[in-house]
Parts: structure tokens; C-alpha cells; sequence
């Protein structure tokens, strides 16, 4: 019964970003001990759900551990370590169109993912570091070399490399003082136990013109691309010039959401929302 669930939930919130999760696997391993999957294939539309203009090329997980406290189950947390993710994402330059049941299906993830209030994230890749039996260049797939090879070069002179780089940050210097009361020291409650005071000298961001006009066209095309996401399953899949009528109704239901958006947000039940919600918290309030 228990590995059933475990395998469920892994299935459930991991299976749509991975590939080789097996539930057989899962089941046969959750009694012995902690839970480890390796070497998993992120899946190309891992990043549909977070409605970015980007897509996935290729990607990976390292590893997924599961701890469960078999001695304390519902006194300790289960712990979830996703251990080295490798991610290569080119930018989407097309929206594609989703079917009214994807929409449907997308205000469903977005309530399940509310059933997730208590995780924490912990990342301790600064205090445990990785132990890789491999070089980098087999970890990888073939297509990311180009793109870290300056990266696993250590030792090489990089002079060469530093004369093309354009930093947008420069040197920054600053110290930083901390305190803490003892609680034999604090004679408020209203004192804080903890201070914390950075002071930082000058900040110099600097952009050159192709870096400046690089952010801005960005900035556009995130705007475009969310703007276009709203009516993708809108969308005709044919080109204009094959069909330019539903085009024409394309842009008209554009529109049409936008009107009715804009007048729903003039009535009066939109406008008594924020006030029943008051009343109802209140009656809750004085009720507990």
C-alpha cells in the first residue's frame, strides 16, 4: 500500500519532466532503504508548465533520492534530493495552440500544485560538492560541448577569452555587521533579537549598446510571447495566406475576450468581491 503511494506521488509530480521513472523499479526499492533513481532524460516539454518562451532541447537529472523515516512517519519530513539538472533551452519562436481540454487541464495543475504548501527547498551544493567518477564531457550530451568547453578548460590561459567578455557588474567592496542579543539582553519586546547592517560602496552597473539593445529586444519578445500565449488555443494552425478567414475570427476573439473582460471588471459583482471576502474572514476571526 505504502510503495503504491510512493511510486504515485513520484509519478504524479516528477513523471511529467522526467523519463525512466518505472514504477516497478520504485516498488521493488522503497523497503529497502532510501529511494535513488539515476541518469533520468528531462522531457522536451518540462517547461511547458511554467508558460516560458523557451522550449527544451536537451536535458538531464542526475539523480532523485527518496529518504522516507520509516520509524517516525508523520513526525519527520521524507526528504526529495534532484542532484545535478542540466538543462538546454532554446527560445520558442512560435506559440503553438492549445485545445480548450489543454486549458481546462492547465487550471487543473495549477490547483493540484496548492496541495504542495509545506515543501521546502534546500540546496546544499556549496556544502557537499559533487563527486563525479566522469569528465564533464561525458556527462554531457554531444550538443553541449560547444556551449562548456570554456568551462571545463581549467588551467588553460584564458586571456584571450577575458578581452571578449563584457561585464555588466564591476568590482564592488563593502563590509557587512551582525549582531545578536543575548536573551538576557533584550529589554523590549518590541527590540529585535538580530541585526544585520551591509553597507556597500559604489555599485557600477555598466551595458554596452549591443548588450542594452540585447535586454530590451528580450524584454519585447517575452512581452509578445506572453500576450500571444493568452489566445494560443485561439490560433489557426494554417498560414494566413491559406486561410486568412479564420484569421479574421482568430482576431475577433481576441478582441472579444478582451471586452468582456474589461466590462465584467466594471460590475458590481466584481467590485463587492473584495468586501465579502472581508466579511467572511472577519466572521471566521471572531469565531475561532
Amino acid at each position: 500500500m505504502l510503495e503504491d503511494q510512493v511510486a504515485y506521488l513520484l509519478q504524479r509530480y516528477l513523471g511529467n519532466y522526467v523519463r525512466g521513472l518505472s514504477k516497478e523499479a520504485l516498488k521493488i526499492s522503497v523497503w529497502k532503504g532510501d529511494v535513488e533513481l539515476k541518469n533520468m532524460q528531462l522531457k522536451p516539454e518540462a517547461l511547458n508548465a511554467l508558460k516560458l518562451p523557451v522550449k527544451v532541447k536537451a536535458g538531464f537529472l542526475g539523480s532523485v533520492k527518496l529518504q522516507v523515516p520509516w520509524s517516525r512517519l508523520g513526525q519527520d519530513p521524507v526528504l526529495v534530493y534532484l542532484d545535478r539538472i542540466f538543462l538546454l533551452a532554446e527560445p520558442a519562436t512560435q506559440v503553438e495552440r492549445c485545445s480548450e481540454d489543454a486549458v481546462q487541464e492547465a487550471k487543473k495543475s495549477r490547483i493540484q500544485s496548492v496541495e504542495l504548501d509545506r515543501l521546502a527547498v534546500y540546496l546544499d551544493s556549496d556544502i557537499i560538492p559533487w563527486h563525479v567518477n566522469k569528465a564533464w564531457e561525458d556527462l554531457l550530451p554531444s550538443e553541449w560541448f560547444q556551449i562548456f568547453k570554456f568551462g571545463t578548460k581549467d588551467g588553460k590561459p584564458a586571456d584571450n577569452l577575458l578581452r571578449k567578455h563584457s561585464y555588466i557588474l564591476q568590482p564592488v567592496t563593502g563590509k557587512a555587521k551582525y549582531s545578536k542579543l543575548l536573551s538576557s539582553e533584550v529589554t523590549d519586546s518590541k527590540q529585535p533579537l538580530q541585526n544585520a547592517v551591509v553597507n556597500l560602496d559604489d555599485v557600477t552597473i555598466s551595458l554596452s549598446k549591443d548588450g542594452y539593445s540585447d535586454i530590451m529586444k528580450l524584454a519585447d519578445n517575452f512581452a509578445a510571447f506572453n500576450q500571444r500565449l493568452k489566445y494560443a488555443h485561439y490560433r489557426p494552425l494554417v498560414p494566413v495566406k491559406t486561410d486568412s478567414r479564420s484569421w479574421w475570427k482568430y482576431a475577433y476573439r481576441a478582441v472579444s475576450d478582451q471586452i468582456k473582460k474589461a466590462r465584467y471588471l466594471n460590475t458590481f459583482q466584481f467590485c463587492s468581491q473584495p468586501y465579502a471576502l472581508l466579511v467572511y474572514c472577519q466572521v471566521k476571526f471572531y469565531k475561532y
